[in-house]
């Protein structure tokens, strides 16, 4: 089968070639007269960058692919010193969309709106405030916010968001009941790829389940803006933000936040402010507040909160784990909870299959004896790598990934740019 790679739209073609004899990467020679994108004549550039391990591109291939096409890309070369050498290894390279810039931004400026939302600090489900030029009467408080409809400007757009529907659409290919059509020679999809027009559009990734570049380009625009607001927040005595009352009138007194309260239930109905609410909200914040211990302009889980955190390789906590634990059903802690537990789970299968069996088989990669993350791995039934039933997903922090297998031998198959591994490792699973 052909080996699968990836490529954004916009970037020149190029693949990573492992050359790898009797189990270990060898220096080889790549033929840059023969080896060619398939339909095209460019001439390739190769970079070695390491032993047995090369780049392949094609600066400059005309026309340019587009989003979702698919590429085929037939290598020839030698090993070094040996009489092997092999023809046409077939890379298959799919082009995608660049959104990673925008997703780099959005997470710096959230890490920057984070950074000054810390420093709120809440009684009662209050967030505490300096009412640094005065205050003013509850009455104004509510005129004012009611009037011109300015309760509209804080409202949050999010027609452009992803609705439920769309992400769902992203995850389409059941491992329990789908599967993938044998293909019986190479030469086959390549001819019924390039032969016509037609052919090559319906080889094209069906992108229109995935976020677009202007929905993208609206969450960035939206975060930005939110960016620009709390930016402007001030805190002149830690954890209290600085709040100036432009209508005058009197401090906010505990009988004056009394009537706040009785305002706000005009608004929001009577059993918004009901005791049993309250005292529940409270005590999962104070629950909350008392795991967390100051560490510069961020928070960190004290000793006591983290005694019964899993130890393992690696060291990292689950993202189920960093929640406190929750109480009965219906209350904050027990959905925070249920939250990350199902985005952990589906962000650790995103990438690739688990595998088509029932047994969980883990997979642990270390390098210099310490656990290696982000490299990626894939299981196949034979040792050339062909029959390939599971994968590519990525190690975590500590190094493993796991997944589900029937019992039997496998290999497993390791890369990460930078290193090099052992490939295949055969493995059985019982």
């Amino acid at each position: 089968m052909a080996l699968e790679q990836t490529m954004f739209v916009g970037d020149d073609p190029e693949i990573l070639v492992d050359v790898i004899e009797n189990g270990q990467h060898v220096a080889a020679s790549i033929d840059t007269t023969t080896t060619r994108v398939d339909g095209f004549s460019t001439a390739p550039q190769v970079t070695p960058l390491g032993t047995g391990n090369y780049r392949v591109s094609f600066p400059s291939l005309s026309p340019a692919p587009a989003e979702g096409d698919v590429l085929f890309v037939k290598v020839n070369g030698s090993v070094t010193g040996s009489s092997t050498t092999w023809t046409e290894a077939i890379y298959k390279l799919k082009v995608v969309p660049v959104v990673e810039a925008k997703i780099d931004t959005v997470d710096t400026e959230v890490g920057q709106i984070k950074a000054q939302t810390d420093q709120l600090s809440f009684s009662g489900g209050n967030v505490n405030a300096n009412a640094v030029t005065g205050g003013t009467d509850p009455a104004s408080i509510y005129t004012y916010f009611t009037a011109s409809s300015r309760q509209d400007t804080f409202k949050a757009d999010v027609s452009a968001l992803a609705t439920a529907a769309s992400i769902a659409a992203l995850n389409d290919f059941d491992p329990s009941s789908d599967t993938v059509a044998n293909v019986t020679t190479v030469s086959a999809v390549t001819n019924a790829v390039t032969t016509d027009t037609a052919s090559r559009d319906a080889s094209k990734a069906d992108v229109s389940g995935l976020a677009t570049q202007s929905s993208v380009d609206t969450v960035d625009t939206e975060v930005g803006l939110i960016k620009s607001q709390t930016d402007q927040l001030r805190f002149t005595v830690s954890n209290q933000v600085d709040a100036n009352a432009l209508t005058g009138g009197s401090d906010a007194t505990a009988a004056n936040q009394t009537d706040i309260v009785n305002h706000l239930t005009d608004i929001k109905g009577a059993g918004w402010a009901a005791a049993d609410n309250l005292a529940e909200l409270s005590e999962v914040t104070n629950k909350l507040d008392s795991t967390l211990v100051a560490d510069g302009l961020v928070w960190q889980f004290t000793v006591n909160a983290l005694e019964n955190a899993p130890s393992a390789g690696g060291g990292g906590l689950g993202m189920e784990d960093s929640v406190p634990s929750p109480g009965t059903a219906g209350t904050v802690g027990k959905a925070l909870r249920q939250v990350l537990t199902n985005l952990d789970a589906q962000i650790s299968t995103v990438g690739g299959s688990v595998g088509p069996g029932a047994i969980a088989a883990t997979i642990e990669v270390t390098v210099a004896g310490q656990p290696e993350d982000n490299v990626a791995v894939w299981i196949s039934t034979d040792e050339a790598g062909v029959n390939v039933i599971a994968g590519t997903l990525y190690t975590k922090a500590n190094g493993q990934v796991t997944f589900q297998l029937d019992a039997g031998t496998y290999y497993s198959w390791k890369e990460k740019a930078g290193l090099n591994f052992v490939n295949p490792e055969e493995f059985t699973v019982s």
